[in-house]
């Protein structure tokens, strides 16, 4: 099965996870009971009807609060989020952190339609039958346009033009995160200039244009790590990164610990 939704999965009485992340984009939804979710440092608490966005930057833990506690996980494909042009706007919100943007969103009047969906599609991808990746993405925008309607301010807003040139900046930096670039170069490359570049870019991002390309390079780092035996030096290198001690700041800036810690929990 291949497609823009990796995997949704359905669980019961889940003990609770340590920080950690995903080389994904993720929705979870509590159906029932609470947790406590911290995204990136900040803590807060989710009750039964609440939706929670991590995208695959960003560090967080769960811990249930006491009682029954029941959810659904839906992981999303950032690769095959990046190649959906026409779909930008929707999909921005698993993605982009602009200004107001919410990690926990309490969705409770509309749980019902919610958990209609995320039922159906975790039947669908236990059948994993003919055209199963069309339905479940399918199932993932109807999702998404309810959410929209519910709290369109988290969504990134969106200038025509402006957008697409963002949207191509984020790609190559996906895809060439190992290359070379500044602010000037890319602002000249897409004739713009760079002081709007850097507003467009954050505005729509929530991230600084460099600091984003900085976070591509250490989630590429994380599964250099996790999925393979390369000196830390080489992963370095391969990552664009200037120095040994420039990747271990900003390593442990975004995952709590150093890159030898983090392949000894993740390896």
């Amino acid at each position: 099965m291949s497609g823009i939704v990796l995997s949704v999965k359905y669980s019961e009485d889940f003990g609770g996870k340590a920080s950690h992340f995903h080389d994904c984009n993720q929705l979870l939804f509590i159906k029932e009971g609470a947790a406590s979710i911290t995204v990136n440092g900040r803590t807060v608490e989710a009750p039964a009807g609440s939706l929670v966005l991590t995208n695959r930057f960003e560090r967080h833990s769960i811990t249930p609060l006491g009682g029954s506690y029941k959810r659904y996980v839906l992981r999303v494909s950032p690769a095959a989020v990046s190649l959906k042009e026409t779909d930008e706007m929707l999909l921005s919100v698993l993605i982009n952190r602009p200004e107001g943007f919410r990690s926990v969103i309490d969705i409770s009047d509309i749980a019902g339609e919610y958990c209609l969906i995320l039922e159906k599609m975790t039947e669908e991808y236990g059948n994993g039958g003919e055209l199963c990746g069309y339905m479940l993405e399918l199932f993932l925008y109807r999702l998404l346009a309810l959410l929209y309607r519910k709290a369109p301010e988290i969504f990134s807003e969106h200038e025509k033009g402006l957008s697409e040139t963002v949207r191509k900046i984020k790609t190559e930096f996906s895809e060439n995160y190992a290359a070379e670039y500044s602010l000037g170069s890319l602002a000249a490359e897409h004739h713009i200039s760079a002081s709007y570049l850097a507003h467009a870019f954050k505005k729509i991002t929530g991230t600084p244009v460099m600091n984003y390309l900085y976070l591509c390079r250490v989630a590429a780092a994380k599964k250099m790590l996790a999925g393979s035996d390369a000196d830390i030096g080489a992963v370095v290198e391969k990552c664009g990164f200037s120095d040994h001690s420039n990747f271990c700041r900003l390593f442990k800036k975004s995952s709590g610990m150093t890159p030898t810690q983090f392949r000894n929990r993740y390896r």
